[in-house]
């Protein structure tokens, strides 16, 4: 894996809820996800959670880790944090 590249992926921080799922030509078929106005290109360093997430769910990933964190409301309404 380049060196840059997971240098590049450690800085970045995103939050929010999932509003929408896209699936690039060219991108390996690894999917972006919109949040907050945002698209956010998952890429390879999410492979856990890449073709789990979902529209709806709660996605976390803070500056400095490599762990995305899922959370999905149960049927109760309560986020829950997945793990994949």
């Amino acid at each position: 894996m380049d060196h840059q590249a997971k240098h590049a992926f450690w800085g970045v921080e995103y939050e929010g809820i999932v509003m929408d799922l896209r699936y690039i030509e060219g991108k390996a078929g690894w999917p972006e996800v919109k949040i907050k106005r945002r698209w956010i290109y998952l890429g390879v360093f999410a492979a856990n959670i890449a073709f789990k997430v979902q529209i709806g769910d709660s996605i976390v990933k803070k500056k400095g880790q490599v762990e995305i964190e899922v959370y999905r409301r149960d049927s109760a309404g309560e986020w829950k944090k997945l793990v994949f």
